[in-house]
């Protein structure tokens, strides 16, 4: 039912497994209203994904790694973003067990983009970060750090299109598990 007014509203969705991913394209979402952020993306997802041009987080470098190899399998692009942890408030660095460390996030877009310069297969759109908690300062904080981030990428013909804050409200809209 949720995916199905989603859709109806034009709004998107994020998909955080291999089943949600695929019943919401069975539903009929459009590839551009889903996202998958899922903790562990294993190869059946990631080719789901990629398949359907879905946007992909990222949040290291096996995922990227797989990203890449499967979409070089697939002779496709693959768009995804990264997932930011690590961020400084109050003097102390945040913890998130998701996500590359904000510090090596440059070093490692500009490396890796580099490389892939030749097959363009992925397609670096944006960032994204999970804090735990609903903290207004923290969040404040790390979207900060991100904007920094994004304008030092920029200056080196890096664009970021999107920061996605995460958070929300956890549900599960599977029609069955």
């Amino acid at each position: 039912q949720f995916v199905r007014e989603a859709k109806d509203l034009n709004m998107g969705v994020d998909t955080a497994s291999y089943n949600e991913l695929k019943q919401c394209l069975e539903e009929g979402m459009n590839p551009e209203k889903l996202v998958v952020t899922a903790a562990i993306k294993n190869r059946e997802l990631m080719a789901l994904a990629i398949e359907a041009g879905v946007l992909i987080i990222i949040d290291n470098n096996d995922e990227y790694a797989l990203a890449e190899e499967v979409a070089e399998n697939l002779q496709t692009k693959a768009k995804f973003g990264l997932r930011i942890s690590g961020f400084t408030f109050e003097g102390s660095r945040l913890f998130s067990r998701f996500g590359f460390d904000i510090c090596k996030v440059e070093t490692f877009l500009t490396n890796n983009l580099r490389k892939t310069e030749k097959s363009g297969r992925l397609l670096y759109t944006g960032l994204h970060f999970h804090l735990n908690g609903y903290s207004t300062a923290q969040r404040g904080a790390a979207l900060s750090q991100c904007l920094t981030l994004a304008h030092r990428l920029n200056e080196q013909g890096i664009t970021t299109n999107f920061i996605d804050i995460g958070g929300g409200f956890l549900m599960n809209y599977l029609k069955e598990k």
